[in-house]
């Protein structure tokens, strides 16, 4: 019989020499990245993992996380994964990375629908490189934003900008003045960008039933705020690499 390559499995021993931890049952992140692994195994007694990352391996399916039920970040990132399957019971998942495989089927992220913590989904880089076949799909955004509506994140790129903007003009609709008062001020989507605190002093708004609403729709204010902020953020830092690259390769 051909001896089986236990390096390409992982294995109690890999387990323990990469993690440098002994006790699998309490052992919460778990990195076993570019070791050549074609399978997911053993990993029965990591039930206590939060994290755990098996890129760059030779890996084809996803299976064996059946006992990670506290699973919150995977990283299958750069294996040869064709389909997304077996992911169902993860009901603590937050993060899940698939950049660099094969998966081809935009159908496949069905199996994520009932992931009611994802927020983060990458099936490229936010450059667009190692993309997966199916990014090529001409309505894979829509697709998958439609399909996973719980998620913030994709493919390293904010999606629900847009619908946060909707939300805060829905909140401002719902407004409805003092009836003791008389003067009714405009409900503008260009109060957004003006001081809301400020506004929130008129006397039309001391309508007591408006108060959720008016808290919700600062809340979602700040929240596009700070996404923007983090974007600009992003983009900054990606530019001042490619000039600093740029820089570095003119003067060799």
């Amino acid at each position: 019989s051909i001896p089986v390559d236990t390096e390409k499995m992982i294995t109690n021993e890999m387990i323990v020499r990469e993690s440098g931890q002994y006790d699998k049952e309490t052992m919460q992140r778990l990195r076993l990245e570019n070791l050549t692994i074609y399978k997911i195994c053993n990993l029965e007694q990591c039930s206590a993992l939060v994290e755990l990352s098996l890129a760059q391996n030779e890996i084809s399916l996803i299976q064996g996380l059946e006992n990670l039920l506290n699973l919150e970040r995977l990283d299958l990132s750069f294996n040869k994964i064709r389909k997304i399957e077996n992911m169902k019971h993860l009901s603590n998942i937050q993060w899940i990375d698939l950049r660099g495989n094969q998966i081809s089927s935009v159908d496949d992220v069905n199996e994520l629908k009932q992931l009611s913590k994802l927020r983060y989904f990458s099936l490229k880089s936010f450059d667009g490189e190692d993309a997966n076949p199916v990014c090529r799909h001409p309505a894979y955004m829509n697709i998958i934003v439609r399909t996973l509506p719980q998620l913030q994140m994709l493919d390293g790129g904010h999606v629900n900008i847009s619908e946060m903007f909707s939300d805060i003009n829905e909140q401002f609709e719902k407004l409805q003045p003092d009836p003791n008062f008389s003067i009714t001020p405009p409900l503008s989507p260009c109060w957004i960008e003006s001081n809301i605190e400020n506004e929130l002093n008129v006397d039309i708004w001391n309508n007591p039933g408006n108060n959720k609403v008016l808290a919700k729709a600062i809340t979602s204010h700040d929240q596009v705020q700070s996404i923007l902020n983090e974007e600009c953020n992003h983009l900054l830092r990606k530019a001042t690499n490619i000039i600093n690259k740029a820089t570095e390769s003119s003067k060799k």
